[in-house]
């Protein structure tokens, strides 16, 4: 039986994974390409397979939550001010791919919208859409430095596994 000497944890942040956790180093910063979001992280997570590690933490209802709401401080792995969640955008798409989502104190406008996540072989694996907080009420509210970046699969791509998806 051979034996690790595993540091402190004082300068190691503890991510949880099925098989065992795995300890980074403190200053470990989470800076997928959007490719590997998509691949590694969005794809394995809506057809229920083991993701590489438990990094991206599910929030609910976050098209309702106001850009000072999202709860920021509960991710510690990546950039200041930046932060990455697993959220439900099936509200978002209910009325017919609506621009816009009313919170309590103003709304999220999509500004950008389909730009193509391709794999390493020029493939679209994903989409990414881009939403802004606007404080007020829409049409009408006051811009703010808060946006969102929506990641969501290529259906056509993912034909065959959509069965799972339903079914999970």
């Amino acid at each position: 039986m051979s034996q690790f000497n595993i540091p402190s944890s004082g300068n190691f942040v503890v991510v949880p994974r099925k098989d065992g956790d795995i300890l980074l180093a403190k200053g470990f910063i989470f800076t997928p390409k959007e490719e590997e979001l998509v691949d590694q992280y969005l794809k394995k997570k809506a057809y229920c397979q083991d993701l590489p590690c438990e990094i991206i933490k599910p929030i609910d209802d976050l098209y309702k939550m106001n850009s000072d709401q999202i709860p920021m401080r509960d991710f510690v792995y990546g950039k200041t001010n930046e932060a990455f969640f697993f959220t439900d955008n099936h509200t978002r798409y209910l009325e017919d791919n609506q621009t816009f989502c009313p919170t309590s104190g103003g709304y999220w406008q999509v500004t950008d919208t389909n730009k193509q996540v391709l794999d390493r072989n020029n493939n679209i694996i994903g989409y990414k859409d881009r939403l802004i907080f606007f404080g007020g009420k829409y049409p009408n509210g006051q811009i703010s430095n808060y946006a969102i970046e929506e990641f969501r699969l290529n259906s056509q791509q993912n034909a065959t596994l959509d069965l799972n998806i339903r079914n999970n």
